[in-house]
């Protein structure tokens, strides 16, 4: 019959990992190492390990792996351990039995362990590990603690050869510790070492017999290579020999040593040479010559030969990549270099084909001389004849005394047309076949002499599209721009200065502002200055224009996320010269480090980005400086000119210079009136008359915009005014003023003003934490555009201060649902008392909307303010 089971009596309760100080109970499962466990007493007990037979009985079997074995950790049984190459399995509980010990553990896998060049001061596990002395590896037999002596420990039987090899130590070198099977060259034969060992501190040849055995031969034909890097094989006609010179005393034509290699450097050096693959030494042998030569001679006498000295670079070819210095023959006929004839010498520059180098031709001489000129002298070696010379930085000087008596004789001819940037200076007549045309530029002159009476401009011009006038070139005043220095240099006339940059210490943004502080308390960067910032990333790097310098502190516009103050010394800002600074300007240096450059500089030539170019005769390195650049003075213009866009004349002043040709100077077409700087200057004269009236009378008629500076009288019956008048005029009679005339300043009028209409201005203001401020030099009729909360100040500034005087001053409110009256008065940031109209303070309208004017006539007496105040309310 099938046996039935009560599966309601199999409960088995699993408590987890075994703890000694919990108490189990019958059916009660455990972890215990790799191994379940299940409480089979009746009896409820505690620290009974699950190895005690009376209380447990294993339930499932199995392994758990614990890493490499260590002495200090606790084991149970089946637990698996590293030790050496091998792995071990743990047969029963124990600490600090190591897997040697056969009780406690057993091997369950073989292997090796490789752990680099054997020591002295490791331990070593058996069996497995592996260790390289010399060329060959080692495998360790016994689990030991290594001597100090490997040679010990391998007759000991600690260490097996694994595998065997060899390692190549170069040439034997003195006093070196060798292995065994390390082999060395001796200079001729390879050698291969027997035992371990220290050479000798003298030569191969004094080592102890048997210390080596000869490993490979080598040529027993040449003399030792050692220390014969670069030589050459030669012989002396019996034995072999290294050498580093050809020697050629035996020739009958020539006397000398060539060297090369390494004592050609040698030799060169000696002297003062470097980096030299050749070097050739002349030896007269006692010749009474005083000269040493190295000569190439080509024997050919035909058509094609010449003699040449051949410098190529590593691409060329026999068509390019060379410069060539040689001599035609006396038969020379080819075509393909028709430049030369037969007997001619030349220099032969040809680039290589397809390069991007410029392939020039240079002649230069160095620095170190005394004069450090180019010389030409044709005509023969001893006449001691200089036809022409340049001196560096100074000039090209032809000194040949032909005469020129038509434009194809004299010492300097040229086909083609002459160019000059710079100034000309003719000691002589000039006679100039041909029209002479002065274009971008002024023609100046001390004497000018016309044969006709009349002197005129723009003679024949059919289309007279440009302006006509005359124009004076003058120094004007400069603004007071400066900036730092950062280097200064100066060459052929040109001196050159670069603003200084600085050094970015913090960076940061908020809501699209950029902000940079840098390190130099004592910067010269100001605002609406452009800057080029560079290291910083986006949104800091590029061209910036500065909106704001508080200290060391940058501001400018950079759209981005914001960003919390960051320090970053990566950042650099180089700062562009200011606009003040222009072609023509002069310029004053101060520059403490470097003082022959020091001074007031004329004629400012260049300017671009952070540096600038001006006229300066002497010559500076390259170098780091400090100090500053001003403006001196400006170049300006004055003159008379009529203009063609409307056909009227104008005095004018103070013109800006005009870039023309990258030089400033006066314009030579046409002169913009509007253009912004320029200023029409005052006319002096004892009695004006304007004739032509509409009625052909004789009336004082002016008409336009016209300054007035000082005390100017105009009197007579038709005194016609029209136009803008500034300063301080007194107009007596009865003036008619048509079109809208503008009185700036405090126009005076003695006498009755009779007015058709009157015109003011409101002027809108918003008050500021219940506060106004009335500028009076704006208007004297304010509307406010504001809410209010509370009684409010009333701020009143630029107000006249002359005495015996009296204004009004009027402010328009919009009340809210509570009105507000003013409640304190200041003056030109003092403080007046208010006196209400009648003595009675008046109360605000109180509703939205609503308009309340308050009225402030002001008297001034005494040097005292009084202010009498009304209100008009609830409009």
């Amino acid at each position: 019959m099938p046996q039935i089971i009560d599966l309601g009596k199999i409960r088995f309760s699993y408590k987890g990992a075994y703890s000694a100080s919990v108490q189990y109970v019958q059916n009660d499962v455990v972890t215990y190492g790799a191994n379940a466990y299940v409480y089979t007493s009746t009896t409820a007990s505690t620290n009974n390990t699950p190895t005690n037979t009376t209380y447990w009985s294993v339930m499932t079997s199995g392994l758990q792996f614990e890493g490499t074995w260590g002495a200090s950790a606790s084991y149970q049984a089946n637990d698996i351990t590293t030790f050496g190459g091998k792995s071990y399995v743990a047969l029963q509980d124990g600490t600090n039995q190591d897997p040697t010990e056969t009780a406690y553990w057993d091997v369950i896998a073989d292997g090796i362990s490789q752990v680099g060049a054997w020591s002295a001061s490791t331990q070593y596990y058996y069996p497995g590990d592996v260790v390289t002395r010399g060329g060959s590896q080692y495998i360790a037999l016994t689990y030991h603690e290594p001597t100090a002596s490997f040679a010990t420990d391998l007759a000991n039987d600690d260490w097996d050869e694994f595998i065997r090899g060899t390692r190549f130590r170069g040439t034997w070198v003195a006093s070196t510790a060798y292995l065994k099977d390390d082999i060395v060259s001796d200079g001729v034969n390879a050698q291969i070492a027997t035992l371990d060992f220290t050479s000798n501190s003298v030569a191969f040849a004094n080592e102890t017999g048997g210390n080596w055995l000869e490993f490979t031969e080598g040529s027993s034909e040449l003399p030792s290579q050692l220390n014969k890097e670069n030589y050459l094989l030669t012989t002396d006609g019996t034995d072999p020999l290294w050498s580093n010179e050809i020697n050629l005393s035996s020739s009958a034509q020539i006397d000398g040593t060539v060297y090369f290699g390494a004592s050609a450097a040698e030799i060169a050096q000696s002297v003062g040479l470097s980096n030299l693959i050749g070097f050739a030494v002349g030896d007269a042998g006692g010749s009474s010559e005083n000269f040493t030569q190295f000569t190439i001679w080509n024997k050919n006498t035909d058509g094609l030969a010449s003699t040449d000295l051949i410098v190529q670079t590593h691409d060329a070819t026999d068509l390019d990549g060379f410069i060539d210095i040689g001599i035609t023959g006396d038969n020379f006929d080819a075509e393909i270099y028709g430049i030369t004839g037969p007997n001619d010498g030349y220099i032969f520059m040809v680039a290589p084909s397809g390069t991007s180098g410029d392939g020039n031709l240079v002649l230069a001489t160095g620095d170190t001389g005394a004069a450090n000129k180019i010389v030409f002298a044709a005509g023969g070696l001893t006449s001691g004849t200089t036809q022409m010379e340049i001196t560096p930085d100074v000039n090209v000087h032809i000194e040949i005394e032909t005469p020129s008596t038509s434009p194809s004789t004299g010492a300097l001819t040229i086909v083609g047309g002459v160019g000059t940037t710079g100034d000309m200076n003719i000691l002589g007549d000039v006679f100039i076949n041909g029209s002479l045309q002065v274009s971008g530029g002024a023609f100046e002159t001390q004497t000018l002499i016309s044969s006709a009476p009349l002197f005129t401009t723009g003679t024949g011009a059919i289309n007279d599209n440009d302006d006509r006038g005359f124009l004076t070139e003058y120094k004007g005043n400069a603004a007071s721009a400066i900036f730092e220095i950062a280097f200064v240099s100066a060459s052929g006339g040109i001196g050159t200065v670069a603003r200084k940059g600085y050094t970015v210490l913090t960076k940061a943004i908020t809501d699209n502002v950029g902000t940079l502080v840098i390190q130099e308390p004592s910067h010269t960067i100001l605002q609406g200055e452009e800057v080029v910032i560079a290291n910083l990333g986006a949104p800091w790097d590029g061209t910036k224009t500065v909106t704001a310098v508080t200290g060391t502190t940058l501001s400018f516009a950079a759209t981005g996320s914001n960003a919390a103050p960051t320090a970053d010394t990566d950042g650099t800002i180089v700062v562009n010269i200011p606009d003040d600074f222009q072609n023509g300007d002069s310029i004053t240096i101060a520059a403490s480090s470097v003082a022959s450059i020091n001074g007031q500089r004329n004629f400012v030539q260049t300017v671009s980005g952070n540096t600038l170019t001006f006229d300066f005769s002497g010559t500076q390195a390259f170098t780091s400086a400090s100090g500053t650049v001003s403006v001196s003075t400006k170049t300006m213009y004055a003159g008379l000119v009529r203009s063609t866009a409307d056909d009227e004349w104008y005095l004018v002043g103070s013109y800006p210079a005009v870039a023309s040709a990258g030089i400033y100077a006066a314009p030579s077409a046409a002169l913009d009136v509007d253009l912004a700087g320029i200023s029409y200057p005052t006319l002096n004269v004892g009695s004006i008359k304007f004739l032509n009236n509409a009625n052909g009378s004789v009336d004082n008629v002016l008409d336009g915009n016209i300054n007035l500076p000082g005390n100017v009288t105009l009197s007579g019956s038709a005194n016609v005014l029209s136009g803008t008048f500034t300063g301080n005029p007194t107009i007596s009679g009865n003036p008619t003023f048509s079109g809208a005339p503008v009185f700036s300043g405090q126009p005076v009028f003695t006498g009755g003003i009779r007015v058709q209409e009157m015109v003011e201005d409101v002027v809108d203001v918003s008050p500021s934490s219940n506060a106004y401020t009335l500028d009076y030099t704006t208007g004297n009729i304010f509307y406010s555009t504001g809410a209010l909360s509370a009684s409010f100040t009333v701020n009143m500034t630029n107000v006249p201060t002359d005495g015996g005087r009296v204004f009004t001053v009027n402010l328009i409110t919009t009340q809210g649902a509570t009105g507000y009256r003013p409640g304190t008065l200041n003056i030109n940031g003092s403080g007046v008392t208010i006196k209400w109209a009648g003595g009675v303070t008046p109360t605000p309208t109180s509703s939205s909307g609503k308009l309340d004017i308050f009225s402030f006539t002001i008297i001034r007496r005494g040097g005292a303010y009084e202010a009498l105040v009304s209100a008009n309310l609830n409009f």
